[in-house]
């Protein structure tokens, strides 16, 4: 990268209006509210004024460029002398913007990967403690049966049929009981066990800041119409503010050759916007 090559300008030299082009405009805008133009000898008187005025104007707009012209070249190699600087500190700057910006994109990835790893893992111990839970619980109801059973049957060896009943109620009744207590604490426990991710803050440093940027692109625009013709509200709003910013352009493009016939198409609106050609100015 170089900048010796393009000199700097230190002063512009503007040369000066010519004052008859300056002179007697706003006469000439006043003479223009006073003429009325109510015959065709008027009107020609008009139109001579206007070739004159048309002639004026491009005298003025060529004396405008001719004036401006040093100003013009002055900035271009202002321009020339700073651009190639401005245009490597960009490259730098870009070259550092997307390193940052991958590196978000990273540690976003490696956080998410450590949030699902620890809600695998806090969903796996609620599982171990519902599992256990529920072991321990039919233990406790095979054991309370089982002892139940053995002086039930001791019971009905002595003949106690209806006492063995009773026993063997009171033993599931118990079981049941205690077996719902133990799963209802293993449930509560379960709750209380939550997903446990290292603490890792976002990238920062001082004067820098990501900002979101949230762009969109139509893909498919067939898709997009059908949801708005059946009505699909998002789909709709945009599909119009699409037609109305980008839709008159492509309808006065059309109106160039169509013309009024295409005022046979729904939903436009064709017409002639009349103007006045000057011809011959000089």
């Amino acid at each position: 990268m170089t900048t010796g090559t393009v000199a700097l300008p230190t002063a512009v030299s503007i040369p000066p209006a010519d004052p008859r082009l300056v002179n007697g405009v706003d006469a000439v805008l006043e003479v223009a509210r006073e003429l009325k133009i109510d015959s065709p000898e008027m009107y020609e008187v008009a139109a001579g004024e206007l070739r004159e005025i048309v002639a004026r104007k491009k005298r003025l707009e060529d004396a405008r460029t001719s004036m401006k012209k040093p100003v013009l070249d002055a900035g271009r190699n202002i321009d020339a002398f700073f651009k190639p600087l401005i245009d490597t500190l960009a490259q730098a700057e870009l070259i550092y913007k997307r390193g940052m910006l991958a590196y978000e994109e990273a540690e976003r990835r490696r956080r998410e990967e450590e949030e699902r790893r620890a809600r695998e893992a806090a969903e796996a111990e609620r599982r171990r403690i519902e599992e256990e839970a529920l072991r321990r619980a039919q233990e406790i109801e095979a054991q309370k049966k089982a002892e139940a059973e053995a002086i039930a049957q001791e019971l009905r060896e002595a003949g106690d049929d209806e006492g063995a009943k009773i026993i063997v109620e009171q033993a599931e009744a118990e079981a049941a009981a205690e077996a719902d207590h133990v799963l209802q604490s293993a449930a509560a426990e379960a709750q209380t066990v939550a997903p446990v991710v290292p603490f890792a803050p976002p990238p920062r440093a001082a004067g820098i800041s990501g900002r979101e940027n949230w762009k969109a692109e139509i893909t498919d625009a067939e898709a997009l119409i059908k949801a708005a013709a059946e009505g699909h509200a998002l789909a709709k709003a945009i599909v119009v503010r699409a037609i109305q910013e980008a839709g008159n352009k492509v309808a006065s493009q059309q109106a160039k050759s169509l013309k009024g016939e295409l005022n046979t198409v729904p939903g436009i609106r064709a017409w002639d916007d009349r103007t006045i050609a000057v011809r011959g100015a000089k």
